[in-house]
């Protein structure tokens, strides 16, 4: 007798904004768990989202599930309603949003392997340990450096530089031990070291945050956020619960791992893009079963899965990084906070700069706000002087007063911070006789000059040239250099200042594996030098001996047509600044501008970054802007140049009007043409989201209606870049 039929809706990852349903034998058919089922010639890997007995379509065109792959669900049901709720927020397709939660290895459909082999340190005290190993000098060293990890699988033996065979000696004398459940704490406490005494401040933040809810910690640079962040997940873990740690950036990683490996005795697991498959799998799992106390990660970290979830943390919540900018565009920010919620624990959102959405929930009461509004170690807040340049002649900030002020403080053993937010030796390549620009030939973007590697490069698209001798227009030797970047302005210090480093910290410097982190290394050592680098630099970093910043460019954020850039170039200026005077040294922090009687930038320097955001909130609600208005962009995308704006076009008049939906556009984005591609976008603006919701609604089944093979469309709910 066969067994009844069970129909299963299920998400596979395709670009279509729904569900398919399929039909299986009876079995325990549990949403979250993945399935092979046929799609069109291909076989594709799902997930159950769940069963009915009853067939929703007719029941001769449902195909058969070929392979259930897991006999547990891989989703928690948390998990399902989050990723549900994604593709509905988002109007993103349903499995593409899952397969975003997946490792590479769940995504192909491979099995969720066995819990690894773990090794542990045995019960053996530091005292019988030096005695067993007082004449192996080598185990010892061995001995010593395992016993500093909080969390080894056999995967991780070779980033160690150890073998299986190194460790025999130990484990035949009982020091170590290979066990299949991760290495527990060896006492009752999950702490290395006891924590920092904490200032009143910390201490009311603590006590803020212990019920379930969201919580912006908002603390000065250097007021001691990550203090609170550890106490706090020394109480997560007290009470038997996971810890999930966001940071905004790769390069953030292996120094937050670092400051919690010191401080837990609990294995901590990260989960990052620059991790292995293999690294990236396990870890994973190690999150699945409980196994990893912490995870420290990126954005895509905020689907990782937690047995026994307690705690989010996002630091540095403003972070633009945390916005996917292509493909399913979410922010893992607001993700978390709909986790929280959903997991019923405290969510921390933590800035010395809190974006305007997150103090604007403050106002609204979604949000309990926490202060920490001096130093943690006394220190005093760094000071800001604008050093006005509409009367100098000098094309460089490189005059005499502040090369002059840049040589005292390093005869002072101290460190300088030149921040600049544009990588390369020059952004244009200029000819002095006809006045030619080096294009990019596929964006409308110019050519970045990058001189040591002899090469123009576009940073939009990634297309690289030679670098020219002489005039692609007029064919003269008249090709110079203009404008500056981080290239230029390090061979510029190391011209004026040979008896000093000058570390350069941007993407360019930092692609090889151990590059930042041996940068940090050199940097922490505490001599004399001048770091030069991009935003990378600014981000939660802690330099105890740096006393001086300069940030460059300012300019161009105070005159953007950005509706966000006044908000941005604040943050940058704060968060450069806050790596200055950290410690007993003052920190000073000099801002070049042709704007030196700016009103927001006088009162950010003068007053406090909170004052500062008040006047910008106000601002948003007149022009009617995020956060008091919502925004989603339709964008389109064509090699024929008129192609994409017809296309919108025809979405925007086939779109009934409603009071509160304004639709404009489509326009052209300040950067039309981007990797060969001509673009356009349409604007959607609502004081309501629910009717912005509706209104995408009708505009994706006009999409999906109106066929047209030559463009490519795509949707961006809560824009960050209107450009």
């Amino acid at each position: 007798m066969s067994k009844p039929k069970i129909y299963l809706d299920i998400a596979v990852p395709v670009p279509i904004r729904r569900s398919f349903q399929y039909w299986a034998p009876s079995f325990n058919a549990r949403p979250g768990i993945r399935v092979r089922v046929p799609f069109g010639t291909r076989k594709l890997i799902g997930i159950i989202l769940s069963s009915s007995e009853d067939a929703v379509t007719d029941v001769e065109r449902i195909k058969p599930v070929l392979e259930i792959i897991d006999l547990e669900p891989i989703f928690s049901t948390t998990l399902i309603k989050i990723c549900n709720w994604a593709a509905n927020y988002y109007l993103h397709p349903i499995g593409e949003v899952y397969f975003t939660a997946m490792t590479s290895k769940l995504r192909r459909g491979l099995p969720v392997s066995k819990q690894e082999a773990f090794l542990a340190v045995t019960q053996a005290d530091e005292n019988q340990a030096a005695q067993i190993l007082q004449r192996a000098p080598r185990q010892n060293k061995i001995w010593q450096l395992i016993k500093g990890q909080s969390l080894i699988r056999r995967s991780d033996l070779k980033a160690l530089n150890l073998t299986p065979g190194a460790l025999e000696p130990l484990i035949k004398k009982g020091l170590l031990a290979w066990q299949k459940s991760a290495p527990q704490a060896p006492s009752t406490s999950p702490l290395k070291h006891p924590g920092l005494s904490l200032n009143r401040h910390q201490q009311v933040a603590i006590s803020n945050i212990k019920d379930p809810g969201t919580h912006l910690l908002y603390g000065v640079t250097g007021s001691g956020k990550t203090e609170v962040y550890l106490q706090l997940i020394e109480k997560t873990l007290r009470n038997g619960k996971q810890a999930l740690i966001l940071v905004p950036e790769i390069s953030l990683t292996p120094q937050t791992l670092g400051r919690f490996e010191q401080r837990f005795a609990v294995p901590i697991v990260t989960l990052h893009s620059g991790l292995t498959e293999h690294q990236r799998s396990a870890n994973w799992i190690a999150c699945y079963n409980g196994s990893a106390a912490i995870i420290i990660g990126t954005r895509s970290s905020v689907f990782a899965p937690m047995l026994r979830p307690g705690l989010i943390v996002v630091d540095e919540e403003h972070d633009i990084s945390y916005k996917q900018q292509d493909g399913f565009r979410y922010s893992a920010r607001d993700i978390a906070v709909i986790r929280g919620r959903w997991e019923n624990i405290p969510v921390v959102l933590g800035s010395a700069t809190p974006s305007l959405e997150s103090l604007h929930n403050v106002r609204l009461g979604k949000y309990q706000l926490s202060s920490l509004p001096e130093r943690a170690t006394g220190a005093e807040r760094e000071q800001y002087q604008l050093i006005d340049t509409r009367f100098t002649n000098s094309r460089s900030f490189l005059d005499k007063p502040m090369t002059d002020a840049i040589g005292k403080a390093l005869q002072s053993g101290n460190q300088i911070l030149v921040m600049i937010n544009r990588r390369g030796y020059a952004p244009v390549l200029y000819c002095n006789e006809c006045q030619w620009i080096a294009p990019c030939e596929h964006c409308d973007a110019r050519l970045t000059v990058h001189q040591k590697q002899a090469v123009l490069r576009c940073h939009h698209c990634g297309f690289q040239t030679d670098l020219p001798k002489i005039c692609a227009n007029c064919r003269q030797h008249s090709l110079t250099p203009v404008g500056e970047g981080t290239q230029r302005i390090e061979e510029s210090l190391n011209n004026l200042f040979p008896d000093y480093p000058v570390l350069r910290v941007d993407s360019d410097s930092t692609k090889s594996k151990h590059a930042m982190q041996e940068l940090f290394e050199q940097i922490n050592l505490g001599k004399p030098a001048i770091l030069v680098g991009t935003q990378l630099l600014a981000k939660g970093h802690h330099f105890a001996h740096v006393t001086m910043v300069v940030v460059l460019e300012i300019d161009s954020g105070l005159m953007s047509s950005d509706y966000r850039s006044l908000e941005k170039i604040g943050q940058l200026i704060v968060q450069a600044g806050g790596r200055s005077g950290r410690e007993s040294k003052k920190g000073k922090v000099f801002l070049p501008t042709a704007f030196p009687e700016h009103r927001e930038l006088n009162q950010l320097t003068q007053k406090d970054y909170l004052e500062f955001a008040d006047t910008l909130l106000t601002q948003r609600q007149q022009y009617r802007l995020p956060p008091f208005y919502f925004h989603a962009i339709v964008r389109a995308e064509s090699r024929n140049r008129n192609k994409a704006l017809q296309y919108l076009d025809s979405l925007r008049k086939a779109t009934a009007n409603a009071d509160s939906i304004e639709i404009l556009g489509p326009v052209l984005p300040a950067m039309e043409k981007r990797v060969g591609y001509y673009r356009a976008q349409l604007l959607i603006v609502s004081n309501r989201r629910g009717e912005l919701h509706r209104a995408m609604l009708q505009i994706i089944e006009v999409a999906e209606r109106i066929k047209a093979s030559t463009v490519r469309w795509s949707l961006d709910v809560d824009p960050y870049d209107l450009y």
